[in-house]
C-alpha cells in the first residue's frame, strides 16, 4: 500500500512540474509573437497647403495632395516606400499625377514609448494631366509618428514638368 501511495505522489508531482514547464513555454511563445511587428504597410497621406506656380509671375495657390502607397519596414528605423502614387491639385491651374519611391528614417520612440520623429525623401516621375507631359517629382518631409497608425508633419512636394512647382503643406498620414 505504501508503494502505491508513493507512486501516486510521484506521479502527481511529476505532472505538476511538467505542467509548469509547458505553461512557461507557451507564455514565452505568446510574448514572442506579440513582439513581432508587421513589416509591410499600406499608407494614405493627404496634405493641404500652399503651392507656388511659376508662370510669368509667381502666384501663390491653394494646394491639395493625396498619396497612397506601399511601405516596407527593414528595421525599427529604416523604411522604404516601395511605391507611392499621388495626385496634386493646385487650385484650377494644374493637376499632376505622380509615381515615386522613397526612403523614410525614423528616430527612437519617445513620449510613453509610442511617438517617434521621421524624415522622408522621395523621387519619381510626374505627369501633367493637362498636356500629358512627363517630368520629375520629389518630396522632402519631416514630422512625428503619433502612434503606429497616424503621423503628422510638413512636406515640401515639388514637380518639375514645364516649370518648377514647389508645394509646402501639412501632411496627415495613416498606415493600414
Amino acid at each position: 500500500m505504501k508503494k502505491l501511495l508513493l507512486l501516486i505522489l510521484v506521479a502527481v508531482v511529476a505532472m505538476s512540474a511538467n505542467a509548469q514547464l509547458i505553461s512557461g513555454r507557451t507564455r514565452t511563445k505568446v510574448q514572442h509573437k506579440e513582439s513581432i511587428e508587421r513589416r509591410n504597410f499600406f499608407f494614405i497621406e493627404p496634405a493641404i497647403g500652399v503651392g507656388f506656380y511659376d508662370g510669368k509671375d509667381v502666384e501663390t495657390l491653394f494646394m491639395a495632395n493625396l498619396n497612397a502607397g506601399w511601405r516596407h519596414k527593414f528595421s525599427q528605423h529604416h523604411n522604404w516606400d516601395i511605391v507611392s502614387l499621388g495626385l496634386t491639385a493646385m487650385s484650377a491651374e494644374a493637376l499632376f499625377f505622380k509615381a515615386k519611391t522613397g526612403y523614410r528614417l525614423e528616430s527612437n520612440k519617445f513620449i510613453a514609448g509610442k511617438s517617434s520623429m521621421f524624415f522622408r525623401i522621395g523621387a519619381g516621375l510626374a505627369l501633367d494631366c493637362d498636356c500629358c507631359c512627363l517630368g520629375f517629382a520629389y518630396d522632402l518631409g519631416v514630422g512625428v509618428n503619433v502612434n503606429k497608425w497616424f503621423n503628422i508633419g510638413l512636406i515640401l512636394d515639388s514637380t518639375i514638368v514645364h516649370d518648377h512647382n514647389p508645394n509646402l503643406g501639412i501632411q496627415f498620414g495613416f498606415q493600414l
